[in-house]
């Protein structure tokens, strides 16, 4: 549909009636469009959109291969660590962690001590204790302790690789067929 012909349609368009739900709307005033999404919906309700310079296979693959390159631990560890060469957000996050009484010994390293141990047989359970398990260890060692000596640094840690893990098994079962997420490629 050119601009032309889409302006010709808007012309005569009643806007005054918003009673009349959207979708009608929209049928009614682009048709073509309409069409096309409805068509699109029906071939792979997953995707919103037609890919222009691929096949939707060539996105849904280039989406889960990204995915999966965002989630090794490797590269999820890195970006965690990046913040600590800003100088503001090391300010800020030391200001929450007084306003929110963090470093209290005995409750921060009990919670510290309590994501171990769940992320630790975790692993186990799942067999990636010496693959994932191995890395978190490795970024613990080098990087962690050269920028938290303390309690807090622990249980920040164990929470963002909580976290990480989380989001790294999520991905693997994605893509490997394991689980069906609603709405995703």
């Amino acid at each position: 549909m050119s601009v032309q012909s889409a302006s010709a349609v808007f012309e005569g368009t009643d806007i005054s009636d918003i009673s009349q739900p959207v979708v009608e709307q929209y049928r009614r005033v682009i048709p073509d469009s309409w069409a096309l999404i409805s068509k699109q919906f029906e071939e792979d309700p997953s995707c919103n959109f037609v890919p222009q310079q691929m096949t939707r296979e060539e996105l849904r693959q280039g989406y889960w291969d990204l995915v999966k390159r965002l989630y090794t631990p490797e590269a999820y560890l890195e970006r965690y660590f990046k913040v600590y060469e800003s100088p503001e957000y090391l300010e800020r996050r030391a200001e929450i962690c007084r306003k929110a009484g963090e470093g209290k010994h005995l409750p921060t390293l009990g919670y510290g001590l309590a994501l171990l141990w769940s992320l630790f047989w975790a692993l186990v359970w799942d067999g990636s204790l010496f693959s994932v398990g191995k890395v978190y260890a490795r970024y613990f060692f080098t990087r962690n302790l050269k920028h938290r000596r303390d309690i807090v640094g622990f249980a920040q840690f164990m929470n963002r690789c909580v976290t990480h893990w989380h989001f790294y098994k999520f991905t693997r079962e994605l893509t490997t067929g394991r689980l069906r997420a609603y709405n995703t490629l």
